[in-house]
């Protein structure tokens, strides 16, 4: 399997006195009672779906489903923002490496 990494967006909102934060592309997510946990708690499950997917050899078939884009380790990562939505809902791009 290649190895390099992916840019991934993890998604964090505020629910009543709860924060709820979710991987887009590949549909996992978490809660807790700071940002701080759920960006950690979230983040590690990012990383155990990744590697899950590469154990069963099904990495390269999810990332073309779901049009996850593997660059090199020495490619620069494609630009991407923190941004905060109208509703309140912050994006972040997060770089993740995979196959090392």
């Amino acid at each position: 399997m290649a190895s390099g990494y992916v840019v991934l967006t993890l998604t964090f909102s505020r629910e009543d006195d709860q924060w709820i934060g979710e991987c887009e592309e590949l549909g996992v997510g978490t809660f807790g009672d700071s940002l701080d946990e759920v960006r950690a708690e979230l983040e590690e499950l990012v990383q155990l779906d990744l590697n899950g997917l590469e154990a069963i050899g099904e990495r390269e078939r999810f990332f073309a489903e779901h049009g996850i884009e593997l660059f090199s380790i020495d490619e620069p990562a494609p630009r991407r923002e923190y941004s905060l939505q109208p509703d309140g809902c912050l994006l972040e791009p997060k770089r993740v490496i995979v196959g090392a």
